[in-house]
């Protein structure tokens, strides 16, 4: 009854959530409907999370998520299912889940002196779909103990920011929990993983799953999961393939390879660790350059800021929205140059008015600009050959690698192609013969024509 819920056309268009690490890594094992849920109680969050962040940026420390006179002890949340891309022919599947969801063992981890360990506790006092005379009133209705809420929505162990449709997606039941998890390790781009810290956040593991059946009334049979054989199979491969499909789509960020890693003179049977490696895609490297793009005008902002005390801040950023990120260097270049020396030439009676002006018509010129349209043209046309490249890829290291690659320049007067590579490895990898005929080559002409030289710009040597 789950995949028929994951209809893309009742999905309600969302960008990013951005997820405490601590409620990231929840544990349970949740279906797809109830994954459902945890992502519409996390997206009613929303104001909080960003205020306490927001805060954080600006007191170095993230306040409590609700002070202590803004919150009865009972926290009460409505979400409209369609909201969660749940359409009322399917409110008996969701009220079934819901149910399921009270029986649930449900831990959320606590860091003591650097280690981690969960601890249960119940997020949802109550959770329930309220019905009117005839039918469902079309509401979830959950409470939430005052206590709870500040373990569970911690921001003490900062957060994670990930694709609010990820759990309206999928079809595999346990993709969007290691989109989630992963998400975390996402800039780091590796992370070695305790195999039972991972059971336990799946709710696969020995004692979860007697916890489980007994809640449910069921008998207590083997668990599926002991083996490793069996996860890697029905946990992390399937997770894995979905994973890869959406990334090479553009639906998703990044994707994953993994490998189990053993005591010393071991090579089977369960792992003490999973070494997970990230694969980022088109999508990520796109959000890459935003956030890169983002703290820059941060730091702008508050320069100029220092700078003239009149200038309006918030008027100031939504200024910067106006520059595209190709020409985010430029335009603050123009302002620390060019902008001070004129205002200390000019001297004017608002120095702040006279500055703002100054910067608009700038914006306006840039964005006129024939040179720039040009820009913003090679762009596209790249992320095109590199979004053909990694729909052809099937290994995870050639994914990596084609992934990471940047444009620098094109010049179609003399056809040259100008991108850069991570290391001389990758540039290595780019060249041998069958990647240069089979992928590179082919893939290149068809978007750049036959003409075409490719140069390279090695970024790490």
């Amino acid at each position: 009854m789950e995949e028929m819920t994951n209809n893309r056309q009742t999905i309600i268009p969302q960008e990013w959530l951005y997820n405490p690490v601590v409620y990231s890594q929840i544990s349970g094992d949740f279906s797809l409907m109830q994954q459902r849920v945890l992502a519409g109680v996390l997206g009613q969050m929303q104001d909080r999370i960003l205020y306490a962040i927001n805060e954080k940026e600006k007191n170095k420390k993230f306040p409590l998520l609700f002070p202590e006179d803004a919150m009865q002890e009972v926290l009460e949340v409505d979400i409209d299912p369609r909201q969660l891309g749940i359409t009322p022919d399917h409110y008996g599947d969701l009220e079934d889940a819901l149910c399921g969801m009270s029986k649930l063992t449900m831990a959320f981890p606590k860091y003591t002196k650097g280690e981690m360990r969960y601890v249960i506790a119940p997020l949802f006092g109550r959770i329930e779909m309220p019905r009117g005379e005839v039918r469902r009133t079309g509401r979830v209705c959950i409470k939430m103990l005052r206590e709870n809420v500040e373990d569970f929505f911690s921001l003490a162990h900062g957060y994670t920011v990930h694709l609010a449709r990820i759990t309206q997606i999928c079809k595999k039941k346990r993709t969007p929990r290691m989109y989630i998890f992963l998400s975390s390790f996402r800039d780091i781009g590796h992370k070695e993983v305790e195999y039972q810290v991972l059971l336990k956040f799946l709710g696969v593991d020995q004692q979860t799953f007697e916890q489980d059946n007994a809640a449910m009334g069921r008998s207590v049979k083997e668990n599926p999961f002991r083996k490793y054989n069996k996860v890697r199979s029905q946990i992390l491969e399937p997770s894995k393939q979905e994973m890869d499909a959406f990334m090479a789509s553009g639906d998703i960020d990044f994707s994953f390879c993994y490998e189990p890693l053993y005591k010393a003179g071991r090579v089977h049977g369960n792992p003490t660790h999973i070494r997970f490696t990230i694969v980022k895609g088109a999508l990520a490297l796109e959000r890459d350059t935003q956030t890169i793009v983002r703290r820059k005008i941060l730091a702008f902002v508050n320069t100029m800021c220092e700078w003239c005390g009149d200038l309006n801040r918030q008027g100031l950023l939504d200024l910067c929205g106006e520059v595209s990120a190709y020409d985010i260097d430029l335009f603050v270049e123009y302002c620390y140059k060019d902008v001070r020396k004129i205002v200390e030439q000019q001297q004017p009676d608002d120095v702040a008015a006279y500055a703002m002006e100054m910067m608009r018509r700038w914006i306006k010129d840039c964005n006129g600009n024939a040179a720039r349209r040009w820009r913003l043209e090679c762009e596209d046309k790249w992320k095109r050959c590199r979004a053909d490249m990694l729909r052809q890829c099937t290994r995870e290291d050639s994914r990596r690698i084609v992934s990471s690659l940047q444009l620098v320049s094109w010049d179609d007067v003399t056809y040259t192609l100008t991108i850069s590579v991570n290391t001389k490895d990758d540039y290595k990898w780019m060249e041998q013969p069958q990647v240069l005929s089979g992928l590179v080559k082919p893939t290149l002409t068809e978007h750049y024509g036959k003409r075409l030289k490719l140069i390279y710009n090695i970024r790490k040597i």
